[in-house]
């Protein structure tokens, strides 16, 4: 089989989305990982080796204590980046690395999940190395004195894959509510936790969101929608529980489900569930013809709907894909003309591909999109609603999507 001919272009989107996938992998591993030291050291490798990979040559990352010349000395930093050409190294071992503070470019916490707790003792430790007195002096250069330079400030983090950040509900409003939405993976996968930063910014607009996690000993399987049925299920539940944080707190009538390529598929079936009120369908849409199997969503693999689907959805439908390198680009379009008894919304992201923005740094245009639909069809934000609604609407005027709407007011 002959070789693809040269184009001489490289795709720097799909490079950095690729070494992205690698890096989440690499760091998801702790989490398979029961024992929780175990799991915690694992983690900090593979951030530490991360760093090395990329970092340049002149820097170094490690696990280390920061010292200063008034013999001060912190709490043990899990990651620091200092100065490999020119900082003295005291006690130089893996296990004990001593770095001089006027070396130090950035001090890091590594942690398997964020939390509120976690964050804030992150920033007291990086308070206390940047507080550490820290010297400098003129030196010779090339034969010449130049004068002495003032220290870099030092940065510093919490770095973590994935986030257990919660509010205390206490302090809710009791005339608010949590309107709901349920999340389908792309490939049905059980791990929502690659969307962690797609699903943060939908919820940090006001909403219960759910999606999937493996469940320890469970055998491999795909997402059915009988999984996002249960999770509709449980925050009934949840609702009604005396013990729960969440009890009177969820709106039950506001519900969606949203899902990306396969996950996509489920959010067309469960469109067809009557607590359902609408959907958001990522790179995806109605197949010509499906396994029978399939086709309502239970037992087997993947659910593939099919245009028999579409008269049964009761509530609006976003349909968004990305554009010509999504391989869901026809059916994402044929579903939106399909579609003749509720209102719909359609956006082509030009050159976005198949995944688009979903691992963006916080679920890029997609994750806007979203949280934007949510707003106006759960909360009736006019705002938000500005994004679809009208012939002037902002992604109608953004020259860099392909839009379409039926039944939008």
């Amino acid at each position: 089989m002959s070789r693809p001919r040269d184009s001489g272009r490289l795709d720097l989107r799909e490079l950095f989305h690729r070494a992205q996938q690698e890096m989440l992998a690499q760091l998801h591993v702790g989490g398979l990982i029961e024992h929780g030291p175990t799991a915690g050291a694992a983690t900090e490798r593979h951030w530490i080796a991360l760093f090395e990979r990329y970092l340049p040559k002149r820097y170094k990352a490690s696990s280390a204590f920061v010292i200063d010349s008034r013999g001060n000395r912190s709490r043990q930093i899990d990651l620091a980046v200092y100065d490999h050409f020119y900082s003295p190294l005291l006690f130089p071992q893996e296990s004990a690395v001593h770095i001089p503070a006027e070396s130090v470019y950035a001090v890091f916490e590594v942690k398997p999940s964020m939390s509120r707790a976690l964050v804030r003792d992150a920033a007291a430790k990086v308070a206390s190395v940047r507080a550490f007195h820290r010297t400098s002096a003129p030196l010779i250069s090339a034969g010449k004195r130049c004068a002495a330079v003032r220290p870099n400030p030092i940065l510093g983090g919490l770095l973590a894959a994935t986030s257990l950040w919660g509010e205390a509900l206490e302090a809710f409003p009791k005339k608010d509510s949590l309107p709901v939405m349920v999340w389908g993976n792309g490939g049905c996968a059980i791990d929502s936790t690659r969307y962690a930063g797609f699903l943060t910014t939908i919820a940090s607009h006001g909403f219960l969101v759910m999606g999937t996690v493996p469940q320890t000993g469970a055998a491999r399987r795909q997402e059915t929608a009988d999984d996002v049925r249960a999770a509709i299920d449980w925050a009934t539940k949840e609702n009604a529980r005396m013990e729960s944080p969440l009890k009177g707190k969820i709106a039950l009538d506001k519900v969606a489900v949203m899902g990306q390529s396969c996950g996509g598929f489920l959010s067309i079936v469960l469109g067809a569930d009557p607590r359902v009120k609408t959907i958001g369908v990522f790179n995806s849409g109605v197949q010509d013809t499906a396994p029978a199997a399939q086709a309502n969503g239970k037992g087997g693999g993947s659910p593939q709907p099919t245009p028999d689907a579409l008269p049964k959805l009761h509530g609006p439908v976003l349909l968004i894909n990305g554009g010509e390198p999504d391989f869901m680009l026809a059916a994402s379009s044929a579903t939106f003309d399909k579609i003749d008894k509720v209102p719909a919304f359609y956006g082509s992201r030009h050159n976005a591909g198949h995944t688009a923005t979903v691992f963006h740094p916080g679920g890029g245009e997609f994750a806007n999109v979203a949280s934007n639909w949510l707003s106006w069809t759960f909360k009736g934000d006019k705002k938000a609603g500005q994004m679809f609604v009208g012939k002037n609407c902002s992604l109608c005027t953004n020259s860099n999507w392909d839009v379409k709407a039926k039944g939008i007011k």
